[in-house]
């Protein structure tokens, strides 16, 4: 899809599966947002994104961070909880300062994938998209997050 869409349109949602930073045709940093069934490109970058969907759901990246902190002890490249009563946790790729860091849906967990070519992101059976990622580091990531995630999950029920 090369249709650039206003982020104002688009919040993170149960059907996203990941933000990815892309190259716009006028040089800028956009994100490319994967669904379950679809894809968009949104003239945002995905740590903007993220942080304007933190304050949608009632909160702030560094407070989502700092939580996170406070759960796990986890500083460096820290999942987040997005919202509970969805159940939208994200967990990054890279240093969510740098600009090629991307943005995991912990729940969608089950697209990710290995190859000889990297760690994708399976959208369905003939789409996939390379995440800039190690095995370790998705690895890491995921139980990284299933942590956060049960901490979380076994106090509001």
């Amino acid at each position: 899809m090369n249709h650039v869409y206003d982020q104002t349109l688009y919040k993170i949602g149960r059907e996203t599966v990941a933000l990815f930073p892309e190259q716009l045709k006028n040089g800028d940093v956009g994100t490319r947002v994967l669904e379950t069934n679809r894809d968009y490109l949104l003239n945002i970058k995905p740590l903007q994104m993220v942080k304007k969907s933190c304050e949608y759901y009632g909160s702030s990246l560094r407070g989502r961070q700092d939580a996170t902190k406070a759960l796990s002890g986890i500083t460096y490249k820290p999942p987040i909880v997005l919202s509970t009563t969805i159940q939208i946790f994200l967990f990054p790729t890279s240093s969510p300062t740098s600009g090629r860091c991307g943005w995991i849906s912990y729940q969608h967990a089950e697209r990710m994938g290995r190859s000889a070519q990297g760690v994708f992101v399976r959208l369905n059976e003939d789409e996939q998209w390379f995440v800039d990622m190690s095995a370790a580091s998705l690895e890491t990531q995921l139980y990284r997050t299933a942590f956060l995630h049960q901490t979380i999950m076994s106090r509001v029920g």
